[in-house]
C-alpha cells in the first residue's frame, strides 16, 4: 500500500513483498535502493517523493511501477500569551491560523484534545517558567507541534505606607 501523501516527520515502513516464484522485487526512493520493511522518515525539506517498484521477472525482464507522493506539512503558527501573574488567567492564543486546522494544549504535563478552539485558559498558583505545547492538525492529518514558554509572576504586595485621615470636602490621601 502506498499512501497517497505523507506527512513530514512522518515515517513510512516500507513493505514486505515475498518473491514470487524466481521473481524478486526491490525498492528505489529517488535515486537510492531500499530495504524492504526498512522505516523511512520525511522532513520538512521534502516536497515530492519518488517511489519505484521494480519486479525482476524471470528470463532477465523487469516489471516497474512509479509513484510520487507529495509531503505534507503544518504551516508554523504564532502563540501568543497574556495575563502571567500567580492566579490569574492566563490566556494562550493562536494566531492567523490557516482553516481546518485543529489545535490540542499541553502544559505541566495536562493534554487538552485536539478543537478548533483558537484559545486556550489556564491559571498557576505558583511563579516559575512553564513549558508548553500547542500542537496541530490539518485537514489532511498531518500533525505538528510548537513549543513556547509562559513565564508565571507573584502578585506584587503593595503594603499602605500612610494614612491620613481628612475631612470633607478635602480627602483623605493613602
Amino acid at each position: 500500500h502506498i499512501p497517497a501523501f505523507f506527512c513530514a516527520n512522518e515515517t513510512w515502513i516500507v513493505p514486505q513483498l515475498k518473491d514470487m516464484i524466481e521473481d524478486s522485487v526491490e525498492w528505489i526512493m529517488g535515486t537510492q535502493e531500499v530495504m524492504q520493511g526498512q522505516a523511512l522518515s520525511f522532513g520538512e525539506s521534502d516536497s515530492v517523493i519518488e517511489i519505484m517498484l521494480i519486479r525482476h521477472l524471470k528470463g532477465g525482464c523487469q516489471d516497474p511501477y512509479t509513484w510520487t507522493v507529495p509531503v505534507y506539512r503544518v504551516s508554523p503558527i504564532e502563540i501568543h500569551t497574556q495575563g502571567q501573574c500567580i492566579d490569574a488567567p492566563i490566556v494562550i492564543s493562536i494566531v492567523k491560523p490557516e482553516g481546518g486546522l485543529q489545535f490540542a494544549f499541553e502544559v505541566d504535563g495536562e493534554k487538552t484534545s485536539f478543537s478548533k478552539s483558537f484559545e486556550f485558559v489556564r491559571t498557576f498558583s505558583t511563579e516559575g517558567t512553564y513549558p508548553i505545547q500547542v500542537r496541530t492538525i490539518d485537514s489532511q492529518g498531518c500533525q505538528s507541534a510548537q513549543d513556547a514558554e509562559i513565564q508565571v509572576f507573584a502578585q506584587p504586595e503593595l503594603p499602605i505606607v500612610e494614612v491620613e485621615v481628612g475631612c470633607q470636602p478635602q480627602p483623605g490621601n493613602v
